[in-house]
């Protein structure tokens, strides 16, 4: 929601899809003045936001070819993760595959894999970790921006984008310039 919302916001055209059972994508956007387009690729320099489940079980078929797809269709790909052993466990599988999988496109047709931190609480000791060790753990480059847990971050869904402002808006248009880069 909150990418591409700031998409959105840059000028950016964006086509939503919602592979999420709980369908709070589709839902969140519906309830919006100007909802986001659900079909088509995006046009021309535009970009398609995909929402998977949080947790994909890798060993079932329909989810692992589902995955397999996006994954090869992608010019970029964020592993939203947050720090903590049991959420870096979890995250680590998902890693390993979408590198597997991008190691099979040729080099020039490949996209590009990033970890997004998110929920980082910076006044704390966890949050004042290099994350390098972490993002390493997870094979993938990470995005110099990292995500706090704010507050209008997860009331996005009730105030729209109107309701990111300051330095909580500042920094997610940073993340959006860094991944469109």
């Amino acid at each position: 929601m909150l990418l591409a919302s700031a998409l959105r916001a840059v000028g950016k055209s964006v086509v939503l899809e919602d592979h999420d059972p709980q369908q709070s994508l589709a839902t969140w956007s519906q309830s919006l003045p100007e909802p986001f387009l659900f079909e088509g690729n995006g046009e021309e320099g535009g970009f398609v936001v995909i929402d998977t489940p949080p947790r994909l079980d890798l060993t079932d078929h329909t989810g692992r070819n589902l995955l397999t797809r996006l994954v090869q269709g992608a010019d970029r790909i964020l592993l939203v993760a947050e720090l903590g052993g049991l959420e870096l466990a979890a995250a680590k599988p998902m890693a390993d595959f979408i590198q597997r999988t991008l190691a099979e496109i040729p080099a020039d047709q490949r996209g590009r894999a990033f970890v997004l931190w998110n929920k980082i609480q910076a006044r704390t000791k966890e949050g004042k970790q290099d994350l390098a060790p972490f993002s390493e753990y997870l094979g993938l480059s990470a995005l110099r921006t990292t995500l706090p847990f704010l507050h209008p971050y997860h009331t996005i869904q009730y105030t729209g984008w109107a309701g990111i402002t300051g330095e909580a808006r500042a920094r997610v248009l940073d993340l959006v310039l860094e991944i469109v880069a």
